[in-house]
């Protein structure tokens, strides 16, 4: 190091250089990062989608889903688990794969193993639609599309075929199919009674359709010189020619035409899915980021290419911006580094009124940028982005930055006014000033970067949140280490040689000597309390030091748990559950209804947007980038957005909670989350808590469920406790006499399809479509009795499925009809069935729900049938493993430091003094969390590791000065006050400085910054105690363990 500091005083030009570079290069990474509100979150996920179009959800379970999923399990590698959820006509199978593995490779898998599996399942089955998925998925922006003159379906036909296209252009955007709308569809709307008249049935029109409107090629013909291409009327051009298809019956033996049995029309398909905005309807775009590219930069790409796609599109059709996350990200990163830049300020004015030069405060500010730019660089360079956790880190570094220059500069002054007088230059005394400090700031800054390692050991999707973090601070200090032993004193040395004289009428003159001379004052007394009353009575000394660090345990039981702080994004989500079995119309009525007492609640000037998402999407695929809420037409969701200056979403959503439960008691309401930060922390779950019951004996198991569930709705906090699964959706079970029906030459599959094509549509079992030559685009051709024909029983009954003798053989002739129930929805986890119970926390901390949950699971685990096992998922088990791996990496760093100072001092004495500040710091901490009513968090976790590695940096310089003068001769009484009466000052400046940087962050200032409160007032109340501890009983513990020690004189071989 001696060495190390006379070259950097030799080449300061290439000192200036460095830093150069560093300032430019910094820019260049800060222009070039992405940037987002949370760091990339690599669980590798593979979802695949299976469709069978009116199956049931019990038969997708049985004969797709749990087919698929046993061929995944035997063939797919690096599976961690398997979830799957079956609805009607839809499975949707997530494949969750180890940390690292291959995603790849497990697509290829899934793909072959998909492949093989259909052959065990039902016919006409299509292979599925397999993608990349990660649990954070979440749109960063929404696109409703609408138009006052044109209508719903063509206005759905631009979304999905011009808009879609074109929003794909747009680099890391990922686009599904629009939701909501009508999907333009050519159908052909069955008329049972023209059918009997002429002797048809269902199936029969559609085979015959099929045979008409066929796509096969015609192939070309030489004749004399000429190759000519043969071109036949296979399929029709226009809809109107779909009318003269012919059609022969095999019961009447005579020719009819398509349009004596059906209207033929450009329609759309039947409605499963309902957009409003404001009561408007619409065709909603969910855009989101795929990649490593920034949301803000997908979310800009999107904009700017809306008014180029507007131009392509009727004039008449609107495309308005909802929710876009990039305002929150926006103001949130730029909060945080005005918190950051605020802190900066704060502290370099602290270092100014105590050193009163402005040219030493240029010096130790200019650390504060530069260090932040080396972070910057350095994790760039290791695939970081700039995020809310990285830029945290820096903010939470930023007090920190400037110590070791202040340490430098402080020893280079108090030197300096010594030295000066024996005849010595400014290059001796920088460079002797550089040496004394340069292995305790080494050490200092090793030990923060220290207790920040564990939390690379971490495993699971929350070391994603937290290593950026880390690598800020640990970054950030490194170069703060740098920076403090090449560009200070190259900086002293051109700026300092002379001393700075202030004006004695300037203002930082009188505030610098009135801070001196009250310090010195302090300092005086400080010593002679040291010498009077802690070194004759250490006693009491310690008796304060038991009693602070009890007093604090008993707070623990009065302080919540959360895994992160509540954001408040001006966002609410509501999930809403109309009763089993309810057409989606009806449940559009009653979204109608519910937004009529939203409106009563919010006041106007503070609701901006309220937007109904009814029903399942018309593409299936979509459900693979949305959580497993959505269950079918007779659910949904609104998003409301609040306008700014509005009051806060938490006592809108209590009120909404208390008032739509009472106004509305056979519908089911769910508060998620709304924001960006709740929903990648719910890593796609639904809910904050999901209680699993996971066995094969459902009956049991459904019981078991109720019962847990009434337990869990008396829980003090939980709010909006329901069983997500439908078990008694309404069901219409028509049973065919198979001797019968085989009398009158009638299979299950002719019934079957006939029953099908009625109520479905021909899309399954006969799959057709007509090209629009207009614009090159497919659209089904669906065959179907229209909903309004078939809405009684006796009209489903009265199917015809065959003919005997010209007399028509409806459905009632062969088969039996009755109501009952059945389960709409069917979840697994790892191939095993599974009942949850997702709820909400209201006006309560998530761990103290948790604890109480978890003894109610415990007690029913011992009552549950062999082979059922309850489990807790959600933030809850996420909180859990998070707390259990920082604490454990907390100790672990403390036991990391120990050792790394044991190294520097050749001691076990020693080190077990630097680390006594540490219980007291920890006490600092409890008590600030109780007194300020904040919550224990991950984030107040991140603040203690901090709080613990300045607490042990502050007590190495301390020590460490107290051991050289031990060596000059001065007993461990002289030595513990010597040190104490000098190191007072840079100890006191070093904790000020990142009292005052934390300070903004503790307050919580603008957009999200609810999340970084816990950091700034975890370790400006660890600091504050541990302080107290580096001061007092470091001092004294010195004095007693060390009475006996001898240390070797040093010789200097300079």
């Amino acid at each position: 190091m001696k060495n190390f500091i006379k070259m950097v005083l030799k080449y300061h030009y290439t000192v200036i250089v460095m830093a150069l570079f560093i300032l430019i290069m910094g820019i260049l990474t800060i222009v070039k990062t992405p940037i987002d509100v949370f760091p990339e979150i690599n669980t590798p996920v593979v979802t695949a989608v299976w469709t069978y179009t009116g199956m049931q959800s019990k038969d997708i379970e049985r004969r797709i889903v749990t087919i698929a999923e046993r061929g995944y399990a035997a063939n797919v590698n690096d599976i961690e688990h398997i979830e799957s959820q079956s609805l009607l006509g839809v499975g949707v199978i997530r494949v969750f794969l180890h940390p690292g593995a291959n995603i790849n490779t497990a697509i290829t898998q899934i793909s072959a193993s998909s492949q093989v599996a259909m052959k065990n399942m039902p016919l006409g089955i299509r292979p599925p639609e397999i993608l990349k998925y990660t649990p954070t998925t979440i749109p960063v922006l929404q696109v409703i599309i609408s138009s006052a003159k044109l209508p719903l379906q063509k206005v759905t036909d631009l979304a999905q075929n011009n808009i879609k296209v074109q929003l794909t252009k747009v680099e890391g955007a990922q686009v599904p199919l629009p939701m909501g709308g009508k999907v333009r569809q050519i159908m052909v709307d069955l008329d049972m009674q023209k059918m009997e008249a002429r002797g048809l049935t269902p199936a029969e029109v559609t085979k015959a359709v099929a045979s008409q409107n066929v796509i096969i090629p015609s192939g070309n013909t030489k004749i004399g010189g000429k190759d000519y291409l043969i071109s036949l009327n296979n399929a029709a051009q226009t809809v109107d020619e779909m009318n003269d298809f012919p059609i022969e019956s095999p019961h009447s033996n005579q020719i009819v035409y398509l349009s004596d049995v059906a209207h033929i029309h450009d329609g759309n398909a039947i409605q499963t899915n309902i957009v409003r905005e404001n009561g408007s309807p619409g065709s909603l775009m969910a855009v989101y980021k795929a990649g490593k590219v920034s949301s803000l930069n997908v979310v800009e790409g999107t904009k700017k290419l809306l008014p180029t796609i507007a131009k392509t599109i009727p004039e008449s059709v609107k495309m308005q911006v909802l929710f876009d996350q990039s305002i929150f990200v926006k103001s949130a990163i730029r909060d945080v580094i005005f918190s950051g830049t605020l802190a900066a300020l704060l502290t370099a004015l602290m270092v100014l009124i105590f050193l009163g030069s402005v040219r030493s405060t240029f010096i130790i500010g200019i650390s504060i940028p530069l260090s932040v730019l080396f972070a910057i660089i350095c994790s760039s360079l290791c695939g970081q982005t700039i995020n809310m956790m990285s830029l945290s880190g820096l903010g939470l570094a930023i007090g920190m930055l400037v110590d070791n220059a202040t340490v430098v500069i402080e020893n280079i002054l108090r030197n300096k006014e010594i030295l000066t007088k024996q005849g010595k230059d400014i290059k001796e005394i920088i460079y002797k000033s550089a040496v004394e400090v340069a292995t305790p700031t080494l050490v200092s800054t090793l030990s923060i970067c220290t207790v920040f390692a564990p939390i690379f050991l971490m495993e699971g999707a929350t070391k994603y949140l937290f290593i950026p973090l880390a690598m800020s601070v640990i970054f950030s200090m490194i170069g703060s280490y740098m920076l403090s032993n090449t560009v200070v004193p190259v900086l002293v040395d051109k700026l300092l040689k002379e001393k700075e004289v202030l004006d004695e009428n300037s203002l930082l003159y009188k505030v610098n000597n009135f801070i001196n001379v009250n310090f010195s004052k302090f300092r005086e007394i400080y010593k002679a309390f040291l010498e009077k009353d802690i070194f004759t009575n250490p006693k009491r000394v310690g008796k304060v030091y038991g009693l602070i660090i009890l007093s604090a345990l008993v707070l623990i039981p009065f302080i919540g748990q959360n895994f992160f702080p509540e954001v408040d994004a001006g966002q609410i989500r509501l999930h809403i559950y109309a009763p089993h079995g309810t057409r989606i119309e009806e449940t559009a009525r009653e979204f109608t209804n519910i937004e009529k007492t939203i409106r009563e609640v919010i006041p106007p000037s503070e609701l901006e947007t309220v937007l109904d998402n009814i029903g399942l999407p018309a593409s299936m695929l979509n459900l693979a980038f949305m959580d497993n809420s959505y269950l079918g037409v007779g659910d949904g969701e609104i998003l409301i957005a609040l306008s700014e200056n509005h009051k806060p979403t938490k006592k809108y959503v209590k009120e909404l909670r208390k008032r739509l439960n009472k106004e509305y008691p056979d519908t089911q309401f769910f508060f998620q989350n709304a924001d960006m930060v709740g929903k990648i922390l719910n890593f796609g779950l639904a809910s904050p808590v999901d209680i699993k019951i996971q066995g094969k004996n459902l009956k049991e198991n459904y019981k078991l469920t109720t019962q847990i569930l009434e337990e869990v709705k008396k829980v003090r906090g939980v709010a909006d406790a329901h069983i997500h699964q439908i078990t008694d959706a309404p069901e219409i079970r028509v049973t065919v006499d198979k001797n019968r029906a085989a009398m009158m030459n009638l299979s299950q599959e002719t019934i079957s399809k006939n029953l099908l094509t009625s109520l479905t549509s021909s899309g399954m079992v006969a799959p057709n479509y007509w090209v629009d030559p207009t614009n090159g685009v497919n659209y089904v051709l669906a065959l179907q009795v229209p909903p309004y024909n078939v809405d009684t029983v006796k009209n489903v009954t009265d199917v015809p499925v065959s003919y005997n003798n010209q007399n028509p053989v409806r459905l009632s002739n062969v088969a039996s009809v009755a109501s009952g129930t059945t389960c709409s929805v069917v979840d697994h986890y790892d191939i095993m069935p599974v009942y949850d119970i997702m709820l909400n926390i209201q006006d309560r901390d998530l761990a103290g729900v948790s604890r109480d949950i978890s003894k109610i699971v415990k007690k029913y685990q011992k009552l549950a049938p062999r082979g059922t096992f309850i489990d807790i998922y959600g933030q809850a088990k996420s909180m859990d493993y998070a707390f259990t791996s920082l604490i454990s990496g907390l100790l672990l760093s403390l036991i990391l430091v120990y050792l790394l100072i044991v190294v520097n001092f050749q001691s076990w004495r020693n080190p077990f003094i630097i680390i006594t500040p540490v219980p007291l710091a920890l006490s600092g901490i409890l008590w600030t969390l109780y007194v300020t009513d904040t919550t224990f968090s991950v984030q107040a976790l991140m603040g203690s590791i901090m709080a613990v590695g300045v607490s042990c940096a502050n007590s190495i310089l301390v020590v460490s000065f107290a051991t050289d003068k031990m060596r000059e001769g001065l007993t461990s009484t002289q030595a513990a006050i010597e040190a104490g009466y000098t190191r007072i000052r840079p100890v006191v400046m070093t904790a000020s400085a990142m009292i005052l940087g934390m300070l903004p962050m503790a307050l919580g200032i603008g957009e999200g910054g609810e999340q970084n409160v816990p950091i700034g007032r975890t370790v400006i109340g660890g600091l504050l105690f541990a302080t107290f501890a580096t001061l007092i009983v470091v001092p004294m513990l010195f004095a007693i363990l060390n009475k006996n020690k001898k240390y070797e004189k040093v010789v200097d071989d300079d």
